[in-house]
């Protein structure tokens, strides 16, 4: 294995809470994803939001 485990950890929680839902609050649903760094978008009402590159803040 390569870099170390503390490393590996804090990569794994970047990219566990990059890949998962957020809530919109525009319609009120958990439908917002990253759409790139910085965007998220919802797939429910589709509107789009700046934001942090990691997690939606």
């Amino acid at each position: 294995t390569r870099y170390g485990a503390s490393l590996r950890k804090q990569i794994k929680k970047m990219e566990v809470s990059q890949h998962a839902k957020y809530f919109c609050e525009f319609c009120g649903k958990y439908a917002v994803k990253r759409k790139a760094v910085g965007i998220w978008g919802c797939k429910d009402c589709g509107k789009v939001k700046a934001g942090g590159a990691y997690t939606l803040m």
